[in-house]
């Protein structure tokens, strides 16, 4: 039972080591790349180590997962590379751990329309929040196809490896199943927040100083897990993957469309 109980404590533990992580990237002195580009860089390093390692002890999924991952690397990596490797790696990981494992995430479930109209329609209003919370930056309203083929990238890439990946791998650190309340909660804790922090290192600099405003990092990702990381957890684990990634590609599009494309 002592051993049942404390499970939890790996993810904790996980969670912990994100974060003694994210505090090394914003005392060690930057070299050609913002401190939130080189986070979201060791995130990726890792998370692709974590798969690889797994895929080493567990092996290869089913091969229709191996097609899926490859479809997905595909759009994810258009614009970037290193994103559709990674993304590629997180999926066949996530996906074999879930044939060894009854606890599991559904890619698309049935009727495929209803994901497709769920994603999108949740992408859309949170889309529009997204707008109202970037209010004060300048619109530019540049709708192309190329916003959408950027769009893809977030949408799947950081879905795959930093949300879907990462339920994967609690569940492993779980040995297969969720059995406990506290367990669950850190399920989403690692599901939500580190995706979040993700986009923060750069804010804690002013001119190149380091200067921490607590009350703007609370309020942030608060504010951010809310309306945003929590709702794309829920739409992956209540319905499926696609509509997660749906949804966060919509979001991410209307604001490359408003407001410009992040580069």
């Amino acid at each position: 039972m002592a051993a049942k109980t404390s499970r939890h404590k790996n993810l904790v533990r996980t969670f912990y080591i994100f974060l003694g992580i994210y505090i090394i990237n914003l005392v060690v002195p930057l070299s050609t790349i913002s401190h939130t580009q080189r986070m979201w860089l060791w995130a990726s390093i890792i998370v692709t180590g974590l798969s690889l390692f797994i895929l080493f002890k567990e092996g290869l999924p089913e091969k229709r997962n191996i097609l899926r991952a490859f479809f997905l690397a595909i759009l994810a990596g258009l614009i970037s590379p290193r994103s559709g490797v990674v993304t590629f790696f997180s999926f066949i990981s996530a996906t074999r751990i879930f044939e060894i494992a009854p606890s599991e995430i559904q890619i698309l479930k049935k009727p495929p329309a209803l994901s497709i109209a769920l994603g999108v329609g949740v992408g859309i209003v949170l889309g529009f929040v997204n707008l109202f919370l970037a209010a004060n930056q300048v619109p530019e309203f540049q709708p192309s196809f190329y916003a959408f083929v950027v769009s893809l990238n977030p949408g799947i890439h950081e879905e795959v490896s930093f949300r879907f990946f990462l339920y994967a791998f609690s569940i492993y650190l779980l040995r297969g199943q969720i059995t406990a309340r506290r367990e669950k909660v850190w399920v989403y804790v690692l599901m939500v927040l580190p995706h979040v922090l993700l986009h923060f290192p750069d804010q804690f600099f002013v001119n190149g100083i380091f200067m921490l405003d607590l009350g703007t990092l609370v309020f942030g990702t608060v504010t951010l897990s809310a309306l945003f990381g929590l709702p794309f957890a829920l739409l992956m684990l209540k319905r499926d993957l696609t509509t997660s990634m749906l949804a966060h590609t919509i979001v991410d599009f209307i604001r490359f469309t408003v407001y410009g494309l992040p580069f």
